[in-house]
This record gives structure tokens, C-alpha cells and sequence, in this order.
């Protein structure tokens, strides 16, 4: 069974044992150091939502097996190494959409897992350049090892989701707002919530 018949098949289950999904859930999706993290806090603080992020959930899963985020991934996301730490995220994002509303989840994949149940789908962009600055900034690195390490990241994401999943999660038929968060932390703020008040209603 694929990873996609093993989450359609949870989904069912959670149909069958949930009724409708819940209520107010909002994605949060982007590439390695666009800000999606930033931009998901920024919801839960001002909407009063709770936060679940998947940098978080991984970052545990990392320090448990003491490993960096990228070595942990391509140690994991081997079938033969197991558990498949995509696959136990994918269903704690399902999980949380049939069972918790007001809720901000923040992930790569959870925009286009949630593109039939989740109310707002964000998907967040930024310049490399700007990543490449910010990332310089916050590791303590050079700009070229940064963005060797970008690279590596996003390269990494991009090949597991088409291969495990069939999914780009560049591609914007999964989210109704995008959101450029290139300029200023008090422009994204703006920006993003008149666009998230004005898909429910506040």
C-alpha cells in the first residue's frame, strides 16, 4: 500500500469515526527558511489559535536520535530504516483536522494533505535572497554555506513529496492565499491577516 492509500484510508476512518472536519483549521505550507514557522506564529497569536508545527515535531524526532535535521531525514526516510517519520507527521496532521478546530498547522505537506478540509491554505514564499540572508544571519554561517544548505533541504523535500506522495508542494492549486514574506515581519503581518479574516469571517 502507498503512503497516499494509507492516509486516504486513515482519512476514511476518521470520517466514519469524526463526522465533518473540524472547524477553522488553517495550513501553513512553504520551503526550507521562507518564514512559514513566522507566518504560522503570527496566525495563532492574533486569531487566538492554537499552533502545531511540524519543524517541531521533527526537531524532537532529530534530538531523540541525536542527528541534525538533514542527516535524521536521510536516515529515516529509508523504508528499510523505519518508522517513516512523513508518514507518522502526515497522520497527526490528519488526525488534528477531524478532531481540533481553531487550529494553525504549520508544515510542507499540510496544504495539499488539508486542500479538501482545511478552510485557509497558505502557501508562503520569499526571494532566495532574502532567505539566503536570513539563514546566513540566525545559523551563524556563511552566505554560501547557507545556501548549500538551502539547497540541500529543499532538494531533499522536493524529491521525497513528488516520489512518496505525487505531490509538488510549490504548486499553488493546493492553497487559496499566497503570501510573499520578502519584505518587512510588520508587512507580512498585515498582509496575512486581512487575507486569513477575510476567508473566515472576522
Amino acid at each position: 500500500m502507498t503512503c497516499v492509500e494509507r492516509l486516504k484510508e486513515y482519512e476514511t476512518k476518521l470520517r466514519d469515526e469524526h463526522g465533518p472536519s473540524s472547524e477553522r483549521v488553517v495550513t501553513v505550507s512553504g520551503l526550507v527558511g521562507v518564514g512559514s514557522s513566522t507566518v504560522a506564529e503570527i496566525l495563532s497569536d492574533e486569531l487566538g489559535m492554537d499552533l502545531i508545527s511540524s519543524g517541531t515535531f521533527f526537531r524532537r524526532k532529530a534530538e531523540e536520535k541525536d542527528l541534525d535535521l538533514p542527516d535524521f531525514f536521510d536516515k529515516y526516510r529509508n523504508p528499510d530504516v523505519g518508522p517513516d517519520p512523513d508518514l507518522m507527521w502526515d497522520r497527526r496532521v490528519l488526525g488534528l483536522a477531524f478532531t481540533k478546530d481553531d487550529v494553525v498547522i504549520e508544515g510542507r505537506l499540510t496544504g495539499a494533505l488539508l486542500c479538501d478540509i482545511a478552510e485557509v491554505r497558505i502557501l508562503v514564499e520569499c526571494s532566495r535572497d532574502v532567505v539566503v540572508e536570513r539563514l546566513a544571519e540566525r545559523e551563524k554561517m556563511t552566505p554560501d554555506e547557507a545556501d548549500e544548505r538551502l539547497e540541500r533541504r529543499n532538494s531533499q523535500d522536493i524529491k521525497t513529496y513528488k516520489e512518496k506522495y505525487g505531490i509538488d508542494v510549490r504548486d499553488k492549486k493546493y492553497y487559496n492565499v499566497v503570501v510573499d514574506n520578502s519584505g518587512s515581519l510588520e508587512d507580512t503581518k498585515k498582509m496575512i491577516i486581512e487575507k486569513v479574516n477575510a476567508f473566515i469571517g472576522e
